[in-house]
């Protein structure tokens, strides 16, 4: 498969594009040729490092501040991306935030701001760049859930619902969309390494119980997100669509025992 400016007439609209796995996909739109508009909310630097690294490659690029969790703002953020570069193409639900809290110690208001923003965010973004994904009739949404979205993980209860419902927002969206030439498809990565956890991550102990955990023996990496959603958002990929694909070396086919001796 052959990428190289594969995406030339293409608006991209990543939201949580300031750090991360929402960069690396970013930059890579960008790299092939399309259109390319990054939402942050509180990261501005790195966001403004994100749009000079890719302004040096690609002048098709914005930098637009949202909380995904606001209809008013994602409504102002879509509606600028059309009037800069046209109807969006390909939407990356990518923004995301998770806070470790053992069940009993999870407040309200905590658990109301992930699933606003993990959940909820999807769902506006998603709602506002289909309508012109409609009239279009074509259009690709790639929502970034987790393997928590299947998983249970001690001590983030709330995350784990958040991402199990953007797997079944994808779902039901590619169920209602497809008749628009719409391809709705979810992404759950496992641990990887990204310049913010980086110095976790790369602790031996961390390393090694890493490595043991994923049958393939490591660390996934901010490429192998991109490579699959490169291929989910071109047309490659038209005949799939409401699907979870877990890309986490393994992790979710393992049992959780230890195996026997031999």
């Amino acid at each position: 498969m052959i990428f190289q400016n594969y995406f030339n007439d293409k608006v991209v609209l990543v939201t949580g594009a300031s750090r991360g796995i929402g960069k690396d996909i970013a930059i890579e739109f960008a790299e092939l040729g399309a259109k390319v508009a990054i939402n942050y909310n509180k990261s501005f630097d790195s966001a403004k490092e994100v749009y000079d690294h890719i302004k040096k490659i690609n002048e098709n690029v914005v930098l637009i501040k949202a909380d995904v969790s606001r209809s008013a703002e994602v409504e102002e953020m879509i509606s600028s991306v059309n009037r800069d570069f046209g109807d969006i193409s390909i939407l990356i639900n990518n923004a995301g935030i998770a806070v470790w809290s053992s069940f009993l110690e999870i407040t309200e208001e905590e658990f109301d701001r992930i699933i606003s923003v993990d959940l909820k965010g999807a769902f506006l973004c998603s709602r506002e760049a289909a309508k012109g994904m409609v009239k279009k009739k074509y259009g690709k949404i790639i929502n970034i859930s987790s393997t928590f979205g299947q998983m249970a993980q001690l001590n983030l209860t709330h995350y784990c619902v958040a991402k199990a419902g953007v797997v079944m927002l994808t779902k039901a969206m590619a169920y209602e969309l497809g008749k628009y030439n719409i391809n709705v498809n979810c992404i759950g990565p496992s641990t990887i390494v990204t310049d913010q956890n980086k110095e976790f991550t790369s602790r031996e102990e961390v390393r090694k119980k890493e490595e043991a955990v994923h049958p393939l023996g490591r660390i996934g990496e901010t490429k192998d997100i991109v490579n699959l959603t490169m291929f989910l958002a071109s047309d490659y990929s038209s005949w799939i669509t409401g699907q979870f694909i877990m890309v986490d070396g393994g992790l979710s086919c393992r049992t959780p025992q230890e195996p026997y001796p031999r």
